[in-house]
């Protein structure tokens, strides 16, 4: 075996053995923050059964990449949480600039017999034709993008959060025997020059439980709690 490659090996086992290290770390880390959160909520929020909060909390953790959302443009549904279409439309517009822009400047250098002549020499593959008509297709594809025209309405909740949310009402039901019925009051105006934070507030036990809870997994605001909590639950048999 060369040297160079039992220095690739070596180094290959290093960062295997760094990255493992990094991802045990990360997990006790993970681990422990929920264990702290579980303790508070628990405590403020008078939950008996710990370990049914926890297990609870670590389910909701986990829902946002096992039910990864994505827009469905048959039948024009954008979930919230995924950037507005027109800011998306922007983008692509400005991408196909920056396609044709890479057009203008190749046409010039295959026109010149040299310069082809040594693109050719290094394309071993005989890659380079089928990379000019790939340019010409995306940019295309890319035009026909952005010409979707998006339509007005209020963008429906991710499946995931649907989902936490009758998760929570649930729980709330089995642990506390308790219909989860949401109560928001409205906040105060802010004085002259302030900015509110939030236009309203839990009002009561399930409201601030639940608010809590999406506070600290996804950071989420009681005026977006209370959008989730104004769907309808699920029919059960």
């Amino acid at each position: 075996m060369r040297e160079d490659n039992r220095d690739w090996d070596e180094h290959d086992r290093v960062m295997a053995v760094s990255q493992t290290k990094a991802m045990v770390a990360a997990a006790e880390k993970h681990k422990r923050w929920l264990s702290e959160v579980c303790q508070r909520i628990s405590k403020e929020h008078r939950i008996s059964n710990g370990r049914a909060l926890r297990d609870l909390l670590a389910a909701l953790y986990s829902l946002p990449l096992d039910k990864s959302s994505s827009p469905d443009f048959d039948n024009w549904s954008i979930p919230k949480g995924l950037p507005a279409w027109k800011d998306v439309k922007s983008k692509l517009v400005e991408f196909t600039n920056h396609l044709r822009s890479a057009r203008a400047v190749l046409s010039p250098i295959l026109d010149d017999p040299v310069l082809r002549a040594a693109l050719m020499q290094s394309d071993e593959d005989r890659q380079l034709p089928g990379l000019i008509v790939a340019l010409h297709e995306f940019t295309e594809l890319d035009v026909s993008a952005a010409s979707i025209s998006g339509k007005q309405g209020n963008r429906p909740h991710p499946d995931w959060q649907i989902e936490a949310t009758d998760l929570c009402r649930q729980f709330w039901r089995k642990h506390k025997t308790e219909k989860p019925t949401s109560y928001f009051n409205r906040t105060t105006k802010p004085k002259a020059g302030e900015k509110a934070q939030n236009t309203t507030q839990p009002g009561n036990p399930f409201s601030k439980w639940f608010c809590d809870v999406m506070a600290q997994l996804f950071r989420m605001t009681p005026s977006q709690c209370q959008t989730l909590l104004r769907q309808k639950e699920p029919r059960r048999l």
